[in-house]
């Protein structure tokens, strides 16, 4: 006997209008006839779980009677039309998250507040809001990148921005290449990318966002230069450069290529890749955005090859976790809000030796 269930047909139309898809192209995706799926209160549960490999919501979302509303997720409050299919699931993915930590606060009455309340807008010069901030968010006499940025994410904790470093599966197929996103009120999202100083630069420019107030959905922080854009750019390099600006203003044209010495001694002073310094000096036009996105397109080859060592010859990767998320589960278990279970299994990485009061009880 063929197992039916049955389903809110909203939210099958909810999600469509999500991913920007039709009955017609979601009956492509999962094989099966466009007349199967019109207006049906019941499913075979064969058919729901393939419809679920594209959305990812859990076959329960698809039972839930109530319907939603497109103020609570992101991608209708933030339009972005070059996310993919995998964009959006690991946003999904990523927005329910921060909702259950939403839950969480409320139930233990964790405070959340923005403590980093600068006013700024588009039309505030972002070299003077990074030199305002830049001694509260910036970590000090870090010679490493990779220490850098989780000093970076601790300096953000204490401030209640919590960053989340996104680590993907190394061998899933159609991997979601977006930068990152910042989802009000305090939400970061960090894809692990092509090396620690792009990744610094990414978590520098969400910041930008934050303090303009603007949820945003970067897909490449590089590729798409609208005001706003320009303005989290100029705000991040002028944050991790600080004073050796004069310094990278001086570089000529000629010295402009991933092989100069001058330009990765730059690079590695102030943690900034040189990606983003050809993009600075292209605003200035000491180089045309034609050879900027050349140099782009070079970029993005020459990281290939380290990333595919990485995943074959060295241990799997973990992503750096706020020390805020760690305080905000921590108290959660202890007013017995969340289990041990679920402990162990989100910060799996996180406690040594398997002692889970060692983690629990160190400082909070």
């Amino acid at each position: 006997m063929v197992k039916t269930v049955e389903i809110n047909p909203k939210r099958i139309e909810y999600l469509l209008d999500l991913f920007n898809l039709n009955l017609r192209e979601l009956a492509n995706l999962i094989d099966m006839p466009t007349q199967s799926l019109l207006q049906q209160d019941t499913l075979k549960l064969s058919t729901l779980k393939k419809i679920d490999k594209i959305f990812k919501k859990g076959l329960n979302f698809y039972t839930e009677p109530t319907n939603l509303s497109k103020k609570e997720n992101i991608l209708f409050r933030v339009k972005n039309k070059n996310l993919t299919i995998s964009d959006k699931q690991l946003i999904l993915n990523k927005q329910d998250d921060s909702n259950y930590i939403q839950s969480i606060l409320k139930l233990t009455n964790f405070k959340l507040e923005r403590k980093l309340d600068i006013k700024a807008n588009l039309k505030s010069k972002p070299s003077e809001i990074a030199s305002l901030i830049s001694p509260l968010v910036l970590p000090k006499d870090t010679k490493d990148d990779k220490r850098f940025l989780k000093n970076f994410i601790a300096k953000l904790a204490a401030l209640n921005i919590l960053v989340f470093e996104i680590l993907q599966p190394p061998n899933k197929k159609d991997k979601s290449k977006i930068d990152a996103f910042f989802i009000k009120p305090n939400f970061i999202f960090l894809n692990r990318q092509k090396g620690f100083k792009r990744e610094l630069f990414t978590l520098a420019h969400e910041l930008g966002h934050y303090i303009l107030h603007n949820e945003h959905i970067d897909d490449d922080i590089f590729e798409t230069l609208s005001k706003e854009e320009s303005w989290c750019n100029e705000f991040a390099f002028y944050l991790l450069a600080g004073k050796g600006i004069e310094e990278i203003l001086s570089l000529k044209a000629s010295e402009l290529n991933f092989y100069n010495e001058k330009l990765q001694s730059l690079s590695n002073k102030y943690h900034i890749s040189t990606l983003a310094i050809f993009c600075f000096l292209a605003k200035r036009k000491v180089i045309t955005w034609q050879h900027f996105f050349s140099l782009k397109q070079q970029s993005d080859e020459l990281v290939q090859l380290p990333r595919i060592k990485e995943i074959e010859f060295f241990a799997k990767p973990k992503p750096i976790c706020s020390p805020l998320q760690k305080d905000i589960f921590k108290i959660a278990y202890l007013k017995g809000i969340v289990s041990e279970k679920e402990i162990l299994l989100r910060f799996a990485k996180e406690i040594k030796n398997h002692n889970l009061e060692s983690f629990i009880y160190s400082a909070i």
